[in-house]
């Protein structure tokens, strides 16, 4: 019965379990998600905030009601990347399996307010190359100014970009990395 998993108490054991066994910061908890495992990171962010400082979500999005995304206890850094041609999560929102989603947008303006970041400025941040069949920097830079404690919330939109980007370039993958890495301790 699905109704009864803890999906956010399954995945801050495995965090534990790993944490027991390897040498991790475990003040400096971040998580990658592509599509659900996008939609699992955002939830970790809302439900889980006093463990996870950071996530990039890639094409992934959050609760219809704002108000299921439990208030932060600490600020979350969030990186939401997404295509602006996905046609499995769009990018402007719709209905997943009988489930309302926001689009990459608002998704991304929620965890700005969330992390005390002023939603309504978003900032341009310039152009990223993340997709290597698209040429050149397709992917647009929107940063939300002022967060709390050091935390960031950026929305990468991959202009032309698919719901799984193909190939993917180093150096993109290579910044969702860094983005987990060097997101600021806030506890």
């Amino acid at each position: 019965d699905y109704s009864q998993m803890n999906d956010v108490g399954y995945i801050r054991r495995l965090i534990e379990q790993a944490a027991a066994t390897y040498s991790i910061d475990t003040a400096r908890i971040g998580l990658i998600g592509q599509s659900n495992g996008g939609y699992m990171s955002l939830r970790m962010a809302c439900e889980a905030s006093d463990y996870v400082t950071s996530v990039v979500s890639i094409a992934g999005s959050t609760f219809e009601d704002p108000s299921s995304c439990r208030p932060a206890s600490h600020p979350v850094s969030v990186l939401a990347v997404h295509g602006d041609l996905d046609d499995t999560v769009l990018y402007e929102g719709g209905d997943r399996f009988g489930e309302p989603y926001p689009g990459a947008q608002e998704t991304a303006r929620r965890f700005a307010a969330q992390s005390g970041c002023d939603p309504d400025n978003p900032l341009a941040g310039g152009e990223v190359d993340v997709v290597g069949s698209i040429p050149g920097a397709e992917t647009t830079v929107i940063a939300y100014p002022d967060c709390a404690d050091g935390s960031r919330v950026e929305l990468w939109t991959m202009v032309g970009g698919p719901h799984i980007p193909f190939p993917w370039v180093d150096s993109a993958i290579d910044a969702f990395i860094d983005w987990i890495i060097t997101q600021p301790q806030s506890r």
